[in-house]
C-alpha cells in the first residue's frame, strides 16, 4: 500500500518533522522516531481523561522550555512592544477594523478637499451638497484631532508601539501644530461668515484671506501616504499591481491638471474689471460654473500634449503662467511615460522568463528524439507546474524573507501553519496551553510540500530518518495498492 494523490488536481501537504529537529530528544520507551511522550503520562495519568492529560503535559513542557520571549496569540499580529496599565489600553491598534474604516473615510475627505478647495477660484455655490460636505469635513477633522493622540503606530522594525506616551510624543513632533492650525482656521471661517456687524468690504477681504489659508488643509494628503502604502501592501498580483500603478499615474495627472485649471482661471478672473483676459475675450465670464471649470481643465490637460489653440493667453501674466505650466507639464509627461513603460516592461520580463524556460524545454526534448505526443504532455505538465508554483510559492524562492528577523519569522510561520495543525485535537489544545512552544514547532519542524496528481507520498514499510506527520491542506489523498 501507498498514500497517493487522487484525481487530476495537485495537493498541498504540511510536513511535520520529528521533534528532535527543534531540540527535543527521544527518551521514553513509547517514543516513535523522535516523538516523545512524557514519562508521567505512562506512570500516573494512564486512566485520566484526554483534557486533563493534555493540560498536565502542556504545563510540563512549559516548565521545561527555556524560551525567554513570551509568545501568545495576541502577539501574532506583531505586538512586540507591550501595553502597560492605565490609559495605554485606550490606544488604538493600527490594524483594527474600525481604524481602517476611519482611515479610508479620512482619505475620501482628503481627496474631496483636494478637488473642492482649489475650485474656490470659480466661486461655486455653497448651498446644498457643497455646504453639507463642508460641515461634514469640518466636524470629522475636529473629531479626528483628539483621536490622533491615541493612535498606535508601526515602528521601522515592523513592531507595534501601543504606549500612550510614545503615541502622544510622536504626534506632537509631527502633525500636532499643523492639525491644530487647520482646525482653528475652519472654525474661524464659520465665525467670520456669521458676523453680522462687519461691513461688506471687510468681510470680502477676510473671506478671501481665509480661503487662501484653507489651502493649508491640502497638506493632509501627505498623511495619506501610510494609507496608500497599506493598500499597496495588500496587492499580491503583479497584474493588479500594474493596474494600480497606472491608476496612480492617471490620478496624479488629473489632480495636476485640476490644480493648473484652477490657477489658470483664478489669475484671469482675479480682476473682474480687466478686459484683456482669456475669460473676457472668449466670453466665458457669464458662462455657468461647470462650463468655466471644464474649459479650464481642458486647457490644463492639453498642456501635457503640447497645448491648444482654442484658449490662448491675452496678457503678460497669463503668458508667463502659460510658459511655466508648459515647462512643468513637459517634464511631467516624460516622467509619466517613463514610469508607465517601466511597469509594462517589468511585467513583460516576468512573462519572458517563463517563455524562455518553455523554449529550452522544447529544444531539449526535440534534441533527445522525444515523440510529439509525449513532448506535448511534458510541456503541458511543466506549464501546469509553473502555474501551481505561482499559486503556492516555495519559501526558499522568497529571497527577501531571509532578511526578516528570526522572532518575526517565528510569528509568520505560526500564523501560516497553526490553523492547519490545530485541526488535530491534541495540537489544538497544545496551542491553547503553550502557544510559544507551538510557534517554535511551526517555525523549525513544519514545511509545506506540493505534490502532483499520481505522486506517492510514502509507501507501506517505508521508515524515514526523521518521523513525519502529514496534514492535507488541499486536494485528496488515499491509500492504494501498489509498490
Amino acid at each position: 500500500r501507498c498514500l497517493r494523490v487522487c484525481n487530476r488536481n495537485p495537493a498541498v501537504v504540511l510536513e511535520f518533522v520529528g521533534s528532535h529537529r527543534f531540540g527535543m530528544r527521544s527518551t521514553s520507551r513509547h517514543s516513535t522516531h523522535g516523538f516523545r511522550l512524557l514519562s508521567r503520562w505512562d506512570r500516573f495519568y494512564r486512566d485520566m481523561t484526554g483534557e486533563r492529560v493534555l493540560s498536565m503535559a502542556a504545563r510540563s513542557v512549559h516548565q521545561r522550555s527555556n524560551i525567554d520571549r513570551e509568545f501568545t496569540p495576541e502577539t501574532a499580529d506583531g505586538l512586540v512592544v507591550p501595553r502597560s496599565q492605565g490609559l495605554d489600553r485606550f490606544v488604538i491598534h493600527p490594524f483594527s477594523k474600525w481604524r481602517a474604516l476611519w482611515d479610508v473615510f479620512s482619505f475620501i475627505l482628503v481627496v474631496w478637499d483636494v478637488l473642492v478647495i482649489p475650485m474656490g477660484a470659480f466661486s461655486p455655490p455653497r448651498d446644498g451638497f457643497l455646504g453639507a460636505m463642508e460641515w461634514i469635513t469640518r466636524i470629522f477633522w475636529t473629531a479626528d484631532f483628539p483621536l490622533a493622540f491615541f493612535r498606535g503606530y508601526v515602528l521601522p522594525s515592523g513592531d507595534l508601539e501601543l504606549r500612550l506616551l510614545r503615541a502622544v510624543r510622536k504626534y506632537a513632533q509631527t502633525w500636532l501644530a499643523c492639525d491644530l492650525f487647520i482646525v482653528a482656521v475652519d472654525w474661524v471661517e464659520v465665525f467670520v461668515s456669521q458676523a453680522g456687524d462687519m461691513d461688506y468690504a471687510r468681510f470680502g477681504r477676510a473671506s478671501r484671506t481665509i480661503r487662501v489659508v484653507r489651502m493649508v488643509r491640502l497638506l493632509r494628503i501627505l498623511r495619506m501616504r501610510e494609507v496608500m502604502s497599506f493598500v499597496l501592501e495588500c496587492v499580491n498580483s503583479s497584474k493588479v499591481a500594474l493596474f494600480v500603478d497606472v491608476m496612480k499615474l492617471l490620478l496624479v495627472l488629473f489632480v495636476s491638471g485640476h490644480f493648473i485649471a484652477c490657477i489658470w482661471y483664478g489669475i484671469s478672473a482675479s480682476d473682474e474689471g480687466r478686459e484683456d483676459t482669456w475669460v473676457f475675450v472668449n466670453d466665458y465670464i457669464d458662462q455657468g460654473f461647470w462650463q468655466r471649470y471644464f474649459i479650464s481643465l481642458h486647457w490644463a490637460l492639453s498642456q501635457f500634449a503640447g497645448g491648444m489653440d482654442e484658449i490662448t493667453p491675452e496678457n503678460l501674466e497669463e503668458r508667463l503662467v502659460a510658459v511655466i505650466v508648459f515647462l512643468l507639464c513637459f517634464i511631467a509627461a516624460i516622467i509619466f511615460v517613463s514610469n508607465l513603460t517601466s511597469s509594462i516592461t517589468q511585467v513583460s520580463l516576468v512573462g519572458g522568463q517563463t517563455s524562455q524556460q518553455q523554449a529550452v524545454l522544447r529544444e531539449y526534448l526535440s534534441q533527445n528524439g522525444v515523440t510529439r505526443r509525449l513532448m506535448m504532455r511534458a510541456q503541458r505538465n511543466a506549464s501546469h507546474a509553473l502555474r501551481e508554483q505561482e499559486r503556492h510559492m516555495p519559501e526558499e524562492n522568497v529571497v527577501l524573507l531571509k532578511q526578516v528577523s528570526e522572532p518575526l519569522r517565528v510569528e509568520l510561520h505560526y500564523e501560516m501553519y497553526a490553523p492547519t495543525i490545530r485541526k488535530h485535537p491534541f495540537f489544538d489544545g497544545y496551542c491553547e496551553e503553550c502557544p510559544h512552544v507551538m510557534a517554535r514547532i511551526c517555525h523549525r519542524a513544519t514545511m509545506r510540500v506540493l505534490v502532483s496528481a499520481g505522486d506517492a507520498v510514502f509507501y507501506a514499510g517505508e521508515l524515514p530518518s526523521n518521523a513525519k506527520m502529514y496534514f492535507v491542506e488541499m486536494g485528496n489523498l488515499s491509500y492504494v495498492e501498489g509498490t
